[in-house]
């Protein structure tokens, strides 16, 4: 025996005794014990060649091992045997890799038991066997006994050409091993067909295949499967998808790649040609820089490529659970006309890897969007100009008003007239207070009202009542009760002219719903706090109708009434009190109620307020007053440029009264020639009107500011206006204004701007 067989089957002799039993014994399994003693039987029996196949367990190396043994049988004269020769080959490996082309076959046909047919094929050698399958009908229109056969049936039953010629390029012998040859194992096609019943259904029809380890051939499974449901589904969601999205995609976060599920038939083949087939992977980074070159306007191409990276998106979804931006774009071969697209953002698994980016067309509402924006802009310029008319109209006869009753108060006076003209100038300054809050429209637009604190006595406040609420009551017959506690000698800092808007619309509605002989008492009480400040306690009840309970938790809601019969004619906007809540909660206070039907209202106020001593703050205020009328503004020359000839007389008066000369010009044009005929530096001031005969006043500073004159540049224009609007001021600025007093004037406001002008 050879030393190669000894090892590998642990034999000890050359000489093997009582064969084939004691070599049987180590058959891998009984079919292999049999094949092992019949090969020995047809030796006895006097076969010239015997052999076989047999897979033995080595007691030596451990592993299964498979033998071909080939014996040759010599006989004597009379034609018995009487010895044989026998060779024995390792076929492990062989036999192993026939074993996993066989098992390979069966997994492909075990695995898709709901195959309508499923054949094996030898490409190589041209051969279709025998198929199998659920479907008699199916395997009876492709059975063939070559591949090429069993592929012209396949197209046969096709019902479309596109889908025919799909199928001849696919499957056909040659393609199929040059296929195989490049690395391609699997392939598949999808095609419709119809069944017995002539109805249309959709077939995937695959070829996997696998080289034969015995013949070198190249075999495989041709097998078709039902997928009628799955192409129907695939359509539903193209069409859905279609009407509602542009794209639908998944991007892979970690690898940074995006996959097309769906690309809209709406858009341009440009498109479709770069964004691929729905299996196709692109680069994640190259499609953002296709979207920003083909197709997003300009002025949004770097917020887009700034804020779209996959790291990014993640971030987003990882902080608000989604994620979207919106891009407009331009239309090919439509430069003019604007699109506009959003893109939404979605994790699709726990992993928050994945995600679901769809694109979505949303011109219509953006162009509707910037249709109401425009409409909305020309709406607000129309109001803006109707109120700015309002607000010059209103102001001018209040300059009037608060102007006359200045220079009347500065003559003497009975003390009766002097309370009286101290009244009609609290009542007219709180009318311009009102007009303000009303005209004001960036305050009203934006929501933002500003806090101007001054100090404010509790004797001011309570001239306020005497001024303004009382003759109210009077009017209706309501007796009004004051019970006060101030601190003497205190001024909390606080806009006044919100604090007695609070008042105002608390006092307002008491009045309003008290009947006739009835009562309203206002109580407060002041006291100064650990941490240094003013507290002020304060209630306003009267002994009106009452307000109900379910009212009480929404009265301080904008436009929210009670639908009550007996108040149907004293109803008005329903916003004095939501105005009250936004005033309280802006100097920080709170505001309670209490109330019940018949029985009347009481509103609890209570704030806190920093303070000065008003007997310094007097002090200080005479000083300033005596220091800018004696030492800055007197001897001052001063242009008016003003054409309304009662603001003229208002105006000369006030500046006189601190020994300044004044100069008046009823036009633009005037005071152009006016200033170009003086000497130079002989005007320390122009006081310019806006709206003005011949020029107005933003023309008039123009060319006053271009004239070719040393002080053209450097003369101090303050714009004195009933253009009373923030957008009015910046105006007069933008045009070379250096300041702006608004009219009504306060003749003090006037004072400080010509002096801080003077001293500058």
């Amino acid at each position: 025996m050879y030393i190669a067989a000894k090892q590998r089957y642990g034999f000890t002799s050359n000489i093997v005794e009582n064969v084939p039993d004691s070599v049987a014994v180590m058959g891998a399994s009984q079919e292999d014990v049999a094949k092992f003693r019949k090969l020995y039987e047809d030796v006895r029996q006097g076969k010239e060649f015997a052999t076989a196949d047999v897979w033995f367990n080595s007691p030596v190396i451990k592993d299964t091992r498979c033998e071909r043994l080939t014996y040759y049988t010599v006989k004597d004269i009379s034609g018995k045997p009487v010895k044989a020769y026998g060779i024995g080959m390792d076929i492990t490996a062989e036999k192993t890799e026939e074993l996993k082309y066989h098992q390979s076959i069966q997994a492909v046909l075990a695995a898709n038991p709901d195959a309508l047919c499923a054949f094996q094929i030898n490409l190589s050698k041209n051969l279709c066997y025998e198929g199998h399958g659920i479907s008699e009908y199916t395997l009876e229109s492709l059975r063939a006994d070559t591949v090429d056969q069993l592929f012209i049936n396949a197209a046969r039953v096709m019902t479309y050409e596109s889908e025919k010629k799909e199928l001849k390029e696919t499957f056909n012998r040659k393609g199929l091993i040059k296929s195989f040859e490049e690395g391609k194992r699997n392939l598949h096609i999808d095609y419709r067909r119809n069944d017995e019943n002539g109805n249309p259904f959709w077939v995937r029809t695959y070829v996997s295949m696998i080289r034969n380890p015995g013949s070198d051939d190249i075999e495989g499974v041709f097998y078709s499967v039902d997928v009628t449901r799955a192409k129907r589904r695939e359509e539903i969601f193209k069409i859905i998808t279609d009407q509602e999205y542009d794209i639908v995609a998944i991007l892979h976060i970690a690898a940074n790649t995006i996959q097309f599920m769906n690309v809209s038939g709406k858009l341009l083949e440009k498109y479709h040609v770069a964004l691929g087939r729905p299996d196709q992977q692109h680069d994640f980074d190259e499609i953002r820089k296709f979207n920003a070159d083909a197709w997003i306007a300009e002025e949004d191409k770097q917020y887009y490529l700034d804020n779209s990276s996959a790291r990014q998106v993640q971030e987003e979804l990882d902080r608000n659970g989604h994620f979207e931006m919106s891009l407009r774009g331009h239309y090919t071969g439509h430069p003019d006309e604007y699109m506009c697209r959003k893109l939404q953002h979605y994790y699709l698994d726990e992993d928050r890897d994945t995600v679901l980016i769809v694109q979505i067309d949303v011109t219509e509402t953006y162009l509707q969007q910037q249709k109401e924006l425009e409409e909305a802009i020309a709406a607000s310029d129309a109001k803006s100009e109707f109120l700015s008319r309002m607000s010059h109209d209103i102001r001018t006869p209040l300059n009037g008003i608060i102007g006359m009753t200045y220079l009347a108060s500065k003559l003497p006076n009975s003390p009766q007239m002097a309370d009286y003209l101290k009244k009609i100038d609290m009542s007219s300054k709180f009318l311009l207070g009102l007009v303000n809050d009303i005209l004001d429209m960036s305050k009203a637009e934006s929501g933002k009202v500003e806090m101007h604190p001054e100090p404010y006595t509790a004797e001011d406040f309570m001239g306020y009542l005497d001024a303004i609420i009382r003759p109210l009551c009077e009017e209706k017959n309501l007796k009004l009760v004051i019970e006060a506690d101030p601190i003497p000698n205190t001024a909390i800092l606080v806009d006044h002219l919100r604090l007695n808007q609070i008042f105002f619309n608390l006092f307002s509605n008491a009045i309003k719903y008290t009947p006739e002989g009835g009562t309203i008492t206002y109580r407060m009480k002041e006291e100064i706090l650990e941490n240094g400040k003013l507290a002020l306690t304060g209630s306003i009840s009267d002994t009106g109708i009452g307000m109900s309970e379910s009212f009480q938790k929404v009265l301080f809601e904008p436009f929210v009434q009670e639908n009550r019969n007996d108040v149907s004619e004293a109803r008005g906007t329903g916003l004095g009190l939501s105005i009250v809540k936004k005033m309280m909660d802006l100097i920080g206070g709170t505001i309670t109620v209490e109330s019940e039907i018949g029985k009347g209202t009481t509103f609890h106020l209570y704030t806190e307020y920093d303070y000065v001593m008003a007997d310094q703050l007097a002090k200080e205020k005479k000083a300033e007053e005596i220091t800018i009328g004696d030492e800055i503004l007197k001897n001052k020359h001063i242009l008016l440029c003003e054409d309304h000839p009662l603001n003229q007389e208002i105006a000369v008066a006030i500046l006189e009264d601190k020994g300044m000369f004044v100069d008046v010009a009823d036009n633009g044009q005037a005071g152009v020639d006016k200033f170009k005929n003086s000497s130079i530096g002989f005007y320390d001031v122009i006081l310019m009107d806006i709206r003005m005969p011949v020029l107005d006043g933003y023309t008039t500073t123009k060319r006053i500011r271009g004239m070719k004159r040393a002080d053209a540049k450097s003369i101090k224009i303050i714009a004195m206006t009933a253009d009373a609007f923030l957008d009015d001021v910046h105006k007069c600025i933008d045009v070379g204004m250096n300041g702006h007093v608004s009219k009504p004037i306060d003749p003090n406001q006037l004072y400080e701007e010509i002096a801080a002008m003077i001293t500058a």
